[in-house]
């Protein structure tokens, strides 16, 4: 063991630069796979630790009290043997805005008592509190840190046309009600302010059923259920804790499936880098392989020793990478914190390292293993006279004598020629890694920079409307309808009603409903057409999963006892419910729901108008009548600019990771080429070449390679990028994405890859002047 051992270290020792570029390479694969997997698998679990830990409920209720739904509701729960835990609190709240940076946010608002008897979710704080008293507000984590709050400062919430000022004095988990994704959030306000409340707003009186089941995998039978037998006249909200928990975990979970992918594309990239420095290794080393074998040593012996070697840097390099992985992730859990509204603190998981440091050497001891076992075929004759066997009579493809090419680019081509395996694997190393990069580049200009098709995917029509005004009667409709219509700076009008809960096959599903969906301006429909008539409907992807049905098949859409058999049309996508969604006619909606009228208007304004001074003038014109109104883009910026600095981070980092994976490629091959060609170079400076020019033959020989992979990676990345993209949101609700590539970025930054890659081979080109032609050709 000990000569194995000790054949392993030799090599090292003689080449150290490519043996720390391998050690880095493990080192970086290690890092982000164990960062990868912590996240994917780490986040959900830590959310379901929360829940546990709050006595979260599986399954939430938000209903309008003293109405028979708050009856049905009830006595649902109360009489249903799943229910293992039931506990009912009193709410005042609906749809409102809080403000955040200056900006008015649309979502659920409910406030509760902090000194109600609450034994399900009860309030847990983040950091430091005051006692509630006055006009002081426990307010969830996400606000908290999304607009860089602290305890003191001053927030406005907008409840039924009224503002609410409040002193912020905690912050607090709500596991249930605490996310930007989901349906609402909930606050905390003293007993005194809560009755106050009541009487400023009595009609957004609520109570809240929650229950636990004994099986938790119930979950979404019951909420199905629940939502039979409860009259939607009534019901706000129902929700489960599963999906509260994909609200604040599943963007975090795509970047850990990007970072998960990226680390498994450098373990390729590594596999391939060591093989091929295996084989350069046997053919340098062919004469004393020739010696060894002559001395005694067996095959095995010199191949054990080649994959100890391989395998004592894979194993040093996973170590250190999950040490840093450790390291690093409480910085990259901090970039999440406003998306999942926890704080998480992952520590050192020894599961993911064991199984990052595990695959990483058992790859690399396999494709060592794989790649050595040439040296068992190799007689020691053979292997003394250097390889070679017999003569080579292949054909010379680019003579010299013949040719009116410059003579470094024709020697260049040669070694092209001569070591095309070599110029394969490098192109597919270059093209992986500029695949990864471009899908990058292009996921940050659709969330940071051009987030117009992403926003519309992701929000549907709401995405395409400049202000939408929410009613608090719709006596008020047709007024508010042909007021607007007459201003100059108003494009189009559009009855747009959004959240109207209606069961298709039993299945609750979020409604949009308009007149005409001709008018529609977005990217909602996918596939099919739009409904047109009163029977028809265009569902979400998850409604036809769980039916089993498509287009072309008749749903039987249901409200109360009112029925309807409609004919799937299309289907439509939008982040909304996961999925479950439908969209149907006003008069496909009036079939179950007799005395629907709209009250909620898109408002589409001409390019040039100002959105603020035309919310102030709608407002001055007809006064009190808004429950709520929104300025979408400012909506859609907050809500997505919480997100943007993660992908940010996450684009840097990969194409920071691809040009460091470049550089290394690079710094092995062509060193290792110097060491194999240092007779030829060496006759090519005695005949009169410059170590310039021996430099630039060694960069060119390496450009083709370079150019061909960044060229092929970017084409992949770029017809790719939204096939991938579409896998990976399909859990959102997004059925297929068409998102635009930021071209002028990619061809610029790949434009910049091939002449850092050139210019990066001049410089590890550059040992050569050090060497002089006598000792070259002496060696």
């Amino acid at each position: 063991m000990s000569k194995i051992l000790m054949l392993a270290l030799a090599p090292m020792r003689k080449n150290k630069g490519q043996t720390v570029s391998l050690f880095v390479f493990a080192l970086i694969t290690a890092l982000l796979l164990n960062i990868g997997l912590v996240l994917l698998f780490g986040i959900g679990s830590f959310f379901d630790e929360r829940a546990e830990a709050n006595n979260a409920p599986h399954f939430l209720s938000l209903l309008y009290s003293g109405t028979d739904s708050e009856t049905q509701g009830r006595r649902f729960i109360e009489n249903d043997p799943r229910v293992a835990q039931y506990e009912e609190t009193e709410a005042v709240g609906g749809f409102g805005e809080y403000a955040i940076n200056g900006v008015n946010v649309m979502n659920g608002i409910l406030f509760s008592r902090v000194d109600a008897t609450q034994k399900m979710d009860a309030p847990s704080f983040i950091g430091e509190h005051l006692p509630l008293t006055g006009d002081r507000i426990y307010i969830p984590y996400h606000i908290f840190t999304s607009g860089g709050f602290k305890i003191g400062d001053g927030i406005s919430l907008f409840l039924s046309g009224a503002e609410l000022n409040f002193t912020i004095a905690g912050a607090t988990e709500a596991i249930m009600l605490g996310t930007q994704m989901h349906v609402a959030f909930r606050f905390y306000i003293s007993a005194e302010r809560y009755g106050e409340l009541s009487e400023q707003l009595p009609q957004n009186g609520l109570t809240l059923l929650s229950a636990r089941l004994h099986n938790a995998e119930d979950t979404v039978f019951f909420q199905t259920d629940h939502d039979k037998e409860v009259s939607p006249d009534g019901l706000l909200w129902s929700m489960s804790r599963d999906s509260v928990k994909q609200a604040r975990t599943m963007i975090p979970t795509l970047i850990a499936v990007i970072i998960t992918v990226f680390a498994i594309i450098l373990l390729i990239v590594s596999l391939i880098v060591i093989r091929f420095r295996i084989v350069n290794g046997i053919e340098e080393s062919m004469a004393n392989i020739g010696v060894l074998k002559s001395a005694g040593y067996r095959s095995v012996q010199i191949v054990a020793s080649n994959i100890l070697q391989y395998g004592l840097v894979a194993l040093a390099g996973g170590l250190v990478g999950v040490i840093l992985a450790a390291a690093t992730l409480p910085l990259i859990v901090k970039l999440f914190e406003p998306m999942i509204a926890l704080v998480w603190n992952p520590g050192f998981d020894i599961g993911a390292a064991l199984v990052c440091v595990v695959l990483v050497l058992l790859t690399v001891t396999l494709i060592a293993l794989i790649t050595a076992r040439k040296i068992n075929k190799l007689h020691p004759l053979i292997a003394l006279r250097g390889g070679i066997a017999n003569h080579s009579f292949l054909k010379n493809r680019f003579p010299l004598d013949r040719s009116r090419t410059p003579l470094s680019l024709l020697l260049a081509f040669k070694q092209i020629n001569r070591n095309m395996k070599q110029t394969v694997g490098v192109a597919v190393i270059v093209a992986a890694v500029t695949m990864a990069a471009v899908c990058g580049i292009a996921i940050n200009y659709n969330i940071n920079d051009g987030r117009d098709s992403f926003a519309r995917s992701l929000f549907g029509e709401i995405s395409m409307a400049d202000v939408i005004f929410d009613l608090k009667d719709t006596k008020d409709s047709e007024a508010l309808r042909k007021s607007v219509l007459e201003s100059a700076d108003v494009r189009k009008v559009l009855p747009f009603e959004i959240g109207t809960s209606v069961l298709f096959d039993e299945i609750k599903v979020y409604t949009y409903v308009t007149e005409d969906c001709s008018e529609l301006e977005s990217l909602m429909l996918v596939e099919g057409v739009y409904p047109v008539f009163d029977n028809e409907i265009a569902v979400g992807p998850a409604v036809l999963t769980v039916s089993g049905k498509g287009i072309g098949d008749t749903m039987t859409i249901r409200n109360g006892e009112h029925k309807n058999d409609c004919i799937i049309t299309g289907v439509i996508q939008s982040a909304e419910a996961e999925g479950f969604t439908g969209m149907l006619t006003a008069g496909g909606l009036k079939q179950i729901i007799p005395e629907f009228i709209f009250s909620q208007y898109n408002i589409y304004l001409d390019d040039t108008a100002d959105v603020e001074v035309f919310i102030e003038g709608v407002e001055q014109t007809h006064g009190d009548i808004f429950s709520n109104v929104l300025n979408t883009q400012e909506q859609m910026d907050a809500t997505l600019d919480s997100m943007g600095g993660m992908f940010a981070a996450l684009a840097y980092g990969i194409l920071a990771v691809t040009i460091f994976v470049i550089i290394l490629t690079l710094y092995m091959i062509i060193k290792t080429s110097i060491l194999r060609r240092r007779r030829e170079f060496g006759i090519q400076k005695a005949v009169g070449y410059t170590t310039s020019q021996i430099m630039n033959q060694v960069a060119l020989s390496m450009t083709p390679a370079i150019l061909f992979g960044v060229a092929t990676g970017t084409v992949l990345g770029c017809f790719g990028f939204n096939p991938l993209m579409t896998a990976m949101t399909g859990s959102m609700g997004l059925a297929k994405l068409d998102l635009p590539v930021p071209l002028e970025q990619i061809i610029a930054i790949c434009a910049a890859l091939v002449i850092l890659a050139y210019a990066m081979s001049l410089l590890i080109a550059w040992r050569i002047r050090k060497i002089s032609a006598y000792a070259l050709v002496c060696e």
